[in-house]
């Protein structure tokens, strides 16, 4: 029965064995024809079967066994032992330079080159669980979401023979870009100065924080801001210096920032308080007599006439410089209020005189 070997091995890793069933009471196991020693990477080679650890490309060759010594024994027939070569470790292996990538699917493409071998890639330089792997010299998509330090290792298909070392890229992060889905728009509402709220908005995915910004430069929440970093900007009561602002906010997930459209924001000025207002002294008006006429300036704006200083309902307006006629019913004073075209109004209402029924 000739020899049997048990085992591929791979140049410089592994163990294998030759053995030999016999009846036989001495072994010794040679290589070409030469007497082998239990010297590594031999052990067990006086005995019925031959180990062979890690063993190198050269102990490539025919081996066979003297069975009961020199003077009556008996060589086997040879075996053929073969030491399959490592791969050699990849090269061209990239990226080379550090990479933080912020792209739509948040991947980073790693590649390296060990010719008709597959590449398989590992997060620590031995030892760990492959990652994936990909053929030589094509890419394999990554997307670590802090840095991290990838290593290529070459693999031969046919023998499962990987190369002595793994070859490092550069440290990669690889994040996903925010998506916006709606854009900020200008707000809808007329704005007057020094009252009301505007809000502006964005609507998008994949965000960690959120900057708003006027004319570039970061807001903090001091009035009239508020909710600088979520969504919504409110700018509250804005002062006619906010006029004509630019706002954006800027979007971030981890190292990917995203700048949203600008939008200008539109504060009308309010219009000036009624002047010229009439009558202007104590008037005693009789019930009998008709109306009463009023009178008030505010250039370029409408007139609106209350009975309070402030809240309640107009009684009826006016354009400014036109008379409004009215017939109280009560001892009166009337107060006007000055509204531009788009609804903006005078900080204060100025009175006339009391009129006397």
């Amino acid at each position: 029965v000739p020899p049997t070997i048990s085992g591929t091995v791979c140049e410089g890793s592994g163990t294998s064995t030759i053995s030999i069933t016999s009846t036989a009471t001495s072994w010794q196991w040679r290589k070409d024809g030469v007497d082998l020693t239990n010297t590594g990477p031999y052990s067990g080679a006086t005995t019925g079967t031959l180990t062979i650890t890690n063993p190198a490309i050269t102990e490539n060759g025919i081996y066979t066994v003297m069975l009961n010594g020199v003077g009556c024994g008996l060589l086997s027939s040879g075996v053929t032992y073969t030491v399959n070569p490592r791969p050699s470790p990849p090269s061209l292996v990239t990226p080379s330079s550090t990479i933080v990538a912020c792209t739509a699917a948040g991947t980073t493409p790693l590649n390296a080159t060990s010719a008709g071998n597959t590449i398989d890639w590992y997060t620590s330089p031995t030892g760990g669980t492959s990652v994936g792997s990909s053929s030589s010299g094509s890419n394999f998509l990554v997307s670590p979401s802090t840095a991290t330090v990838y290593y290529a290792e070459a693999r031969d298909a046919a023998t499962s023979c990987v190369s002595a070392t793994r070859t490092a890229t550069a440290s990669v992060t690889s994040n996903v870009l925010p998506v916006i889905a709606t854009q900020p728009v200008s707000p809808v509402a007329t704005i007057c100065a020094g009252a009301g709220t505007a809000t502006i908005s964005v609507g998008a995915t994949g965000v960690t924080t959120y900057q708003w910004r006027k004319n570039g430069v970061n807001l903090t929440n001091v009035a009239p801001y508020s909710g600088v970093n979520s969504n919504i900007l409110t700018i509250t009561n804005p002062a006619i210096s906010e006029n004509g602002a630019s706002f954006d906010v800027v979007l971030n997930n981890a190292t990917c920032p995203v700048t949203s459209d600008a939008v200008i924001l539109t504060v009308n000025d309010l219009p000036t308080t009624p002047t010229s207002v009439t009558p202007n002294s104590p008037t005693t008006f009789c019930s009998s007599s008709g109306s009463i006429t009023l009178n008030a300036t505010s250039a370029g704006n409408t007139i609106y006439w209350y009975t309070a200083a402030t809240g309640g309902t107009s009684v009826g307006f006016s354009a400014s410089g036109d008379n409004f006629s009215i017939t109280p019913t009560i001892t009166t004073t009337y107060y006007a209020e000055a509204r531009n075209a788009v609804g903006c109004k005078s900080p204060t209402r100025t009175p006339t005189a009391s009129i006397t029924v």
